[in-house]
């Protein structure tokens, strides 16, 4: 009997353990053809890869953040034994890069999902209250609208929208403010909430705001969505997107860190290899009254993140 539990141990820990993780800031030329290439494999549209590869060069033309904590990169990638030994590597938090604001996640993330992510409704035909989130330079501020041109323009403001107006396909205007009020959002979670069965609140609380806005997901890639959920306040807000692609030998994520953080690309053997570096995200949000923090994949699945105690 000893010995049956002493190798169900070891099975449990081989599962639990998270394998290799390489990542590229997409700098190099051959790290950035090789995405550009996985985005048209799966059925990426070709303006929106062009726009994708405009955005990048733009990003990258200025400098960055300094990795040189990070090992030597062979062909763009730097490769770490796991994703926990990833995040300490990391200067600092992405997002907080000094670097210009330029491109989001979220509009990031319709370029990656361009010809798959859909809706079955006109913005126009989207009714009932929308808690958008008006994007300020100390942080963002939760307003009630009715309509998604407001909810649009509380999220992204002028100046935004007039600095990515041309980075954007023309064609993907009209779909661009429903994406992204359906995705960058505060919803209500209900009065009688049970944190023993949160996760599932949490889902169906989203699946049920992607379903006002009629989102379609997408079939051949994943969005990744992240989470912040403040339960004596019952409210839920998401904040952050990427895209994971499932390769033949594990998986690809993308993401841009925030409006001033660079393009990310991780290749993970599995998409829970993501929690660490998604939980490194939110450390310290609790200051800010966040107890919860969850990452979905499109609409079905959802995993806890687990942030450290500081």
């Amino acid at each position: 009997m000893r010995l049956l539990l002493a190798l169900a141990a070891m099975m449990l820990g081989v599962q639990l353990q998270a394998g290799p993780v390489r990542i590229a800031l997409l700098t190099d030329s051959y790290a950035l053809q090789d995405t550009l290439d996985l985005l048209k494999e799966n059925g990426c549209h070709a303006e929106s890869v062009a726009a994708f590869r405009r955005v990048v060069e733009r990003y990258n033309s200025t400098p960055g953040p300094d990795f040189g904590k990070f090992p030597r990169a062979r062909g763009g990638f730097h490769g770490f034994e796991s994703p926990t030994q990833l995040v300490a590597a990391l200067p600092h938090k992405l997002y907080e890069t000094r670097h210009a604001y330029e491109f989001n996640c979220f509009d990031t993330l319709q370029l990656l999902t361009d010809g798959q992510f859909r809706t079955s409704k006109r913005a126009g035909e989207i009714q009932g209250t929308i808690l958008s989130l008006r994007t300020l330079p100390q942080g963002t501020q939760v307003v009630p609208t009715t309509t998604v041109a407001s909810a649009f323009t509380n999220a992204y403001p002028d100046w935004y929208r007039q600095a990515t107006r041309d980075a954007v396909p023309r064609r993907l205007a009209e779909f661009r403010p429903i994406l992204t009020t359906g995705l960058f959002r505060c919803l209500e979670l209900p009065a009688n909430t049970d944190e023993r069965q949160l996760d599932k609140i949490v889902l169906k609380t989203l699946q049920d705001g992607w379903k006002q806005m009629g989102l379609v997901f997408p079939t051949k890639v994943q969005v990744v969505l992240c989470n912040q959920v403040n339960v004596p306040k019952r409210i839920l807000v998401s904040v952050h997107a990427g895209v994971l692609f499932s390769r033949q030998r594990g998986f690809t994520y993308l993401e841009k860190a925030g409006g001033s953080g660079p393009f990310v690309r991780l290749d993970l053997q599995a998409k829970e290899d993501l929690v660490p570096w998604l939980s490194a995200i939110f450390a310290g949000a609790e200051r800010q009254g966040f107890t919860n923090h969850f990452v979905t994949f499109n609409d079905s699945s959802i995993m806890r993140l687990e942030l450290e105690e500081r």
